[in-house]
């Protein structure tokens, strides 16, 4: 009978961590995919028609195909641990995802944020969170380097070098990585502190919840857009043709870590407030490819910022 009752206090006191939690966050951009019916509604995203939750420009191939060619949404895409997702997406690249005629290969998604609500967003303290999972049967091609989730000026990157998962800063810093392997759901959340210039990292494995596994660092903190995605370097301006993907899901900005259901965050309190900071590491400006600094770097298409530019609707090269 005691060992009962601690059994139902202890799950009585978890509910109520998780109500607690989820009442502290509020989620100010929702990008988990349930307001499409199928990838194929993203196509119909331009600079003069910005609809749904993503901007959707970034794919390649040639002239007249569209991002759903490059991405595909589906229940079994996502990770079911977020009781809160009804689907997930599968990016993909191939030899043929050239954007642009660059060198690199790129299928990329942007939140689409109305510029009256970016200053709500790029403020204050924010996590930015997300899972993915490496496609078994079409996994990354480990000789590349791959950014996988990053910001736009690349002071903080999730990316894939060498078969493992790094968080790399713009001198070439790696304060934290793990193996990707494969049909193992990775969660996170960049935990953004716009105040304090600083970066700190939340990661778990499938249902687990996330913990803090990079104690804040200084980094290049600003507003520049977020990309979720595949980007791959090339080498020696060489490309494996081959087919390769990652599942995204459970995409928020929120203003505290929001739990998966049923059970507590570990490792911060439920305002958001970030933990004493470690010893700040510096950040020197990026050096890797940026994916869109400007309109145009050195003649090469990095950006869109019209549909004069690029037409949206269709990733052409």
């Amino acid at each position: 009978m005691v060992k009962r009752e601690m059994k139902m206090a202890t799950m009585v006191v978890m509910v109520m961590t998780m109500m607690v939690c989820r009442a502290g966050a509020a989620t100010v951009w929702n990008g988990n995919f349930n307001s499409y019916a199928s990838a194929t509604d993203m196509n119909s995203w331009s600079f003069s028609n910005r609809v749904g939750e993503y901007q959707a420009y970034i794919c390649g191939g040639a002239k007249g195909t569209q991002i759903s060619d490059w991405l595909s949404l589906s229940p079994s895409f996502a990770n079911m641990a977020d009781a809160s997702v009804k689907q997930g997406a599968r990016i993909k690249i191939t030899g043929n995802s050239v954007w642009h005629g660059q060198t690199m290969l790129r299928t990329e998604i942007i939140p689409e944020i109305p510029s009256n609500n970016n200053n709500n967003i790029f403020t204050g303290v924010r996590y930015f969170q997300f899972s993915m999972k490496q496609d078994a049967k079409n996994p990354l091609n480990d000789q590349y380097s791959h950014q996988l989730v990053f910001f736009e000026s690349h002071y903080a990157d999730i990316q894939f070098q060498g078969g493992n998962l790094k968080l790399v800063f713009p001198n070439g810093q790696s304060p934290w990585s793990t193996p990707f392997g494969t049909d193992v759901w990775h969660n996170f959340a960049l935990q953004v502190d716009y105040s304090a210039r600083q970066i700190t990292l939340w990661h778990s494995t499938g249902a687990d919840q996330l913990k803090i596994v990079v104690q804040p660092i200084s980094a290049n903190v600003d507003t520049a857009e977020w990309h979720i995605g595949i980007l791959r370097l090339p080498l020696s301006n060489t490309q494996d043709s081959a087919e390769t993907a990652v599942y995204y899901s459970g995409i928020y900005i929120n203003t505290a870590i929001v739990p998966f259901s049923g059970t507590s965050v570990t490792g911060a309190t439920v305002t958001g407030a970030s933990p004493s900071p470690s010893t700040p590491s510096p950040s020197t400006p990026s050096s890797s490819p940026s994916s869109s600094p400007s309109a145009t770097t050195g003649g090469v298409v990095t950006k869109c910022s019209s549909d004069a530019e690029c037409t949206s609707t269709i990733c052409k090269m």
